[in-house]
């Protein structure tokens, strides 16, 4: 087989010649709220570009009593940024900050799923836990987001040392076309990062910690390992793991709770076989020194991967489409009315923009006002006939007082 012809580098443009600057034309349109956290809420929104472009999206805003504070604007921005940084099919993806009277939102992609939360939710409401076979997809692919994560650099190829410190169940989603996804980085950390939300302020959820984040030592990638840890621990148990009744409990309980087996409690047939060796992956996860963890997301990943056989990519995304079918279907109705709105804003707009709209235009320019239909004005063609009834009077009248 001879070798494709691939261009040569010398025959590429130079970026020299390439445009320095393409106007920008998007507009955004914010509809309904889809998801809410402590700080910000998620809306569907549209973004229009030029010739009757539009796609679907994400947008996130922060409440409306933190829309002005300086502190929690800045924490959205950093969050936004260095999101953009991480480029990978498990972690959603930021494309855009939008500043409007003083309000900032972030431009996301819009994903049609639903959070691993509300999955563990929807499951022990169904009486059961999450199935066996969709727990090791799941935790894969949010492994390997979180590497990406971990691995990105900036512009010059300099590693951001980039943790989440923010995993849990409310950060994975789950797509109906069974990709895990990593979100929120609202308390990321990286190297050169002013730390815009308090130096000595905990960042994210206690139930999901890492020791050293407690005890004030060295964050780094496997703190991350060690939240992942936890998610496996409580899909792998159904119940969860250091969570207590008061934050001081359960600040007690990351330190010293010893890390129980988490298939006793399994009542499945056959639990024990196909979960024990995902419960080995889970407590080398959470070994409270970090250098006994896994030295990186994705060395645990391949661990869950060599655990044994689970769910294909369609299988989790059908699970996830019929667990969740009546929350996606109400969704679904609110992407479709946006979608008509849509659809007849742009409509409208052609209206706006057609040949006889132009003419009107033009005309207005000039002086005159177009009609509903964009035609020369009716009172032009009234005016017309009746200057010509006018003349032919008047001309009758002079060839009559000729003939006397």
């Amino acid at each position: 087989m001879s070798e494709p012809n691939l261009p040569s580098l010398s025959n590429l443009p130079s970026l020299s010649k390439l445009p320095s600057l393409l106007e920008r034309r998007e507009r955004y349109l914010v509809f309904a709220q889809i998801a809410s956290g402590g700080v910000a809420s998620v809306h569907l929104g549209v973004a229009r570009g030029a010739l009757g472009f539009s796609r679907v999206v994400a947008i996130k805003r922060l409440h409306p009593e933190l829309a002005r504070n300086e502190r929690f604007v800045n924490m959205l921005l950093e969050e936004a940024r260095l999101a953009a940084r991480v480029r990978h099919v498990n972690v959603v993806q930021t494309h855009d900050i939008i500043e409007r009277d003083g309000e900032v939102f972030v431009v996301m992609e819009y994903v049609r799923g639903i959070s691993l939360a509300d999955l563990i939710d929807l499951q022990t409401a169904a009486g059961a836990p999450v199935p066996v076979r969709f727990i090791a997809p799941i935790l894969i692919g949010a492994l390997r987001g979180l590497h990406a994560a971990h691995e990105s650099t900036d512009w010059d190829g300099r590693a951001l040392g980039l943790v989440h410190r923010d995993v849990s169940p409310q950060n994975i989603l789950v797509g109906i076309g069974g990709i895990p996804r990593v979100l929120d980085f609202g308390f990321a950390q990286a190297i050169g990062r002013g730390d815009v939300d308090g130096e000595d302020e905990f960042k994210g959820k206690l139930a999901y910690a890492a020791p050293e984040q407690l005890t004030g030592g060295l964050v780094t990638r496997q703190t991350d390992v060690f939240a992942a840890g936890i998610v496996l621990w409580e899909l792998l148990a159904g119940r969860r793991l250091f969570a207590g009744e008061t934050d001081a409990a359960t600040f007690a309980n990351v330190l010293r709770c010893p890390v129980d087996d988490p298939v006793a409690r399994r009542l499945e047939p056959g639990a024990d076989e196909q979960l024990r060796p995902y419960a080995s992956v889970a407590s080398r996860a959470l070994e409270r020194d970090p250098d006994l963890r896994f030295a990186t997301a994705l060395e645990m990943a391949a661990a869950l991967e060599a655990a044994g056989p689970f769910a294909s990519q369609s299988e989790l995304g059908h699970w996830v489409e019929r667990l969740g079918a009546e929350r996606l279907a109400s969704e679904y109705e609110v992407l479709r009315t946006v979608e008509n709105e849509v659809a007849a804003q742009a409509h409208a707009d052609a209206a706006d923009t057609s040949p006889r709209a132009e003419q009107g235009s033009r005309d207005e320019s000039s002086g005159a006002r177009p009609s509903a239909h964009g035609t020369v004005p009716r009172r032009w063609v009234w005016g017309a006939v009746l200057g010509m009834c006018l003349s032919a009077l008047s001309a009758a009248l002079v060839v009559a007082r000729l003939m006397k």
